[in-house]
């Protein structure tokens, strides 16, 4: 079956049939392309995980990749498009445990953009993501059949330079491990809210970044983001969905962080915050002493700061599964 998003109507009393990707469905080889405007995507849900986590755990991270099969402009693509493939084909997974609604477009010459979606409130907006790099270049190499891709994704400040190295992993999946070339994060401290803050924009989004000591995690919570998103304004911060905030609480044997991202608490750590924290602690004193061990708590466990250069970051493998494949075969 193939599908325009963009034209095709999808009746209610259908959607079981319709819809390409429903829960416990694996398609076969040709029921995964849809078209968007003139152009044919090959369709990949997908779910990304710390390596070493098993399968039973809920992901870090589920979105949509969609591999152009002819040589698509992909700065034709936007909201309209994200949001369609948000709409017809990502599950609803439970907030609390996984972040969601990245959608992935990428084509064949190592072009890449990324998405986050708002099936919600209905937008979507270009953004940085880790999880779902990892996921567009899962795709690329198992498409090439090569091990190591070479990816351009363009970012709402410029462009990414992406090289991946990506081989077979258990469990019908890849291992992908990353490094992000041609960084650009420029920190500045102010005072907001009466908090003294480091702000953080371009490579991994845009970033408020603040210590609150003698305060527990609990008492820090979504209302107090938003006015601080909102007095931060003037420094970027007018696109929720581009919108972040780290929040870093001292405590043994490591910081505790609680990350925030489009308008919500993230379940987790996002692989752009780890880093924007790396980032930001080379030019920050005050997070460069509470973050001085390299490594974090969170809501789902401990991560290590990634390892910065002064434009280049090497993050942390991780295990993609993009729910076309098979154990032991590449999906093409």
């Amino acid at each position: 079956m193939a599908l325009n998003l963009l034209t095709d109507p999808v009746d209610s009393s259908t959607i079981a049939q319709t819809l390409l990707f429903r829960r416990h469905y694996l398609p076969s080889r040709g029921d995964n392309l849809v078209k968007l405007g003139r152009t044919w995507f090959r369709v990949f849900p997908f779910e990304t995980r710390r390596c070493g986590e098993a399968l039973s755990c809920p992901p870090r991270s589920v979105g949509v990749a969609c591999l152009a099969q002819d040589g698509c402009n992909l700065a034709t693509l936007g909201q309209e498009e994200a949001l369609a493939v948000c709409r017809r084909y990502l599950q609803e997974p439970d907030p609390a445990q996984s972040a969601k609604e990245k959608v992935v477009f990428a084509n064949r010459q190592g072009e890449m953009v990324v998405f986050q979606g708002d099936r919600k409130n209905g937008s979507a907006a270009l953004c940085s993501c880790g999880n779902a790099t990892c996921a567009g270049a899962a795709m690329l190499a198992s498409a090439k059949n090569q091990e190591r891709v070479r990816q351009i994704c363009t970012i709402p400040d410029g462009e990414l330079d992406i090289r991946s190295a990506v081989t077979l992993a258990g469990a019908g999946g890849w291992r992908v491990a990353q490094s992000w070339c041609g960084l650009s994060f420029p920190v500045a401290q102010e005072n907001l809210c009466g908090h003294e803050v480091a702000i953080g924009t371009g490579t991994f989004n845009n970033y408020v970044m603040l210590v609150l000591p003698g305060r527990e995690p609990d008492s820090f919570d979504v209302p107090e983001v938003l006015e601080l998103w909102k007095t931060a304004r003037p420094f970027g911060f007018d696109n929720i969905l581009r919108s972040r905030l780290a929040a870093i609480f001292p405590t043994e044997p490591h910081p505790f962080v609680k990350f925030y991202t489009c308008g919500r608490a993230h379940p987790g750590a996002p692989l752009t915050g780890l880093a924007a924290l790396a980032m930001a602690a080379r030019q920050v004193d005050w997070l460069a002493s509470a973050l001085q061990r390299g490594r974090i708590q969170h809501r789902r466990g401990f991560d290590s700061l990634p390892v910065c250069h002064d434009s280049q970051v090497d993050f942390p493998a991780l295990h993609v599964v993009l729910k076309e494949q098979q154990q032991g075969r590449l999906a093409a």
